[in-house]
């Protein structure tokens, strides 16, 4: 059976579909690991990740897909302001 992985960033979710787009069960060859190295158990079929985290997806064990954590700050200033020291 083929299978292709599918990205939920809304419901946080990675999981695993048919060709033709239906929910399977995660094949035991696909692996997720976070940036500990700790692997990541699938929760009814899909994997559950968070935006805090880094993530490796394997296949066979061999890392496939690498999903790293973005964390970003933000700045917004009150009107006027051009520039300011913390």
């Amino acid at each position: 059976m083929s299978a292709k992985g599918c990205f939920s960033y809304k419901n946080d979710t990675i999981y695993m579909t048919d060709v033709d787009g239906n929910p399977v069960s995660v094949p035991d060859a696909v692996t997720l690991r976070d940036s500990a190295g700790a692997n990541v158990a699938a929760y009814n079929n899909e994997f559950l990740i968070t935006w805090v985290d880094s993530y490796i997806l394997s296949v066979a064990g061999v890392d496939n897909v690498w999903m790293t954590n973005q964390k970003q700050q933000a700045f917004k200033t009150a009107a006027g302001i051009t520039h300011f020291t913390i």
